[in-house]
């Protein structure tokens, strides 16, 4: 398998990334095992919850919306076909929520994988 060797820009730039992070933690010490494991359990930690609101408030609005074209059906003359189609609407994002969930909860791990991995390899 070929190794990817990288472009004198792309060297450059890193030697300039190094060049502003040690700049920048001049005087942090560096991080423990048990602080990176506790960082690395955060991150899931606030991935998920992220998710978990994104999900909830797609719930709730989702109930609204059931709950309205529920009074449209029942207490509104005139406007019964209005209220199926609010009444399906607000199932359909309460349906939704769940799914919802788990694809932002995948994206987001997908994203911050390479650190978790890398902090995991290290660690173990």
């Amino acid at each position: 398998m070929e190794e990817k060797l990288l472009t004198e820009e792309q060297k450059s730039r890193i030697h300039q990334l190094e060049f502003y992070y040690k700049e920048a933690t001049k005087y942090v010490r560096p991080a423990t095992d048990n602080e990176l494991f506790s960082l690395v359990v955060k991150l899931d930690e606030n991935i998920r919850r992220r998710a978990t609101a994104m999900a909830v408030a797609q719930g709730i609005f989702g109930g609204l919306l059931l709950f309205t074209g529920y009074n449209f059906l029942t207490r509104l003359s005139g406007s019964f076909l209005a209220g199926i189609i609010i009444f399906c609407i607000g199932a359909v994002n309460i349906a939704l929520s769940y799914p919802l969930y788990n694809h932002l909860v995948t994206k987001a791990r997908k994203k911050y994988a390479p650190v978790v991995l890398t902090v995991t390899k290290y660690l173990g």
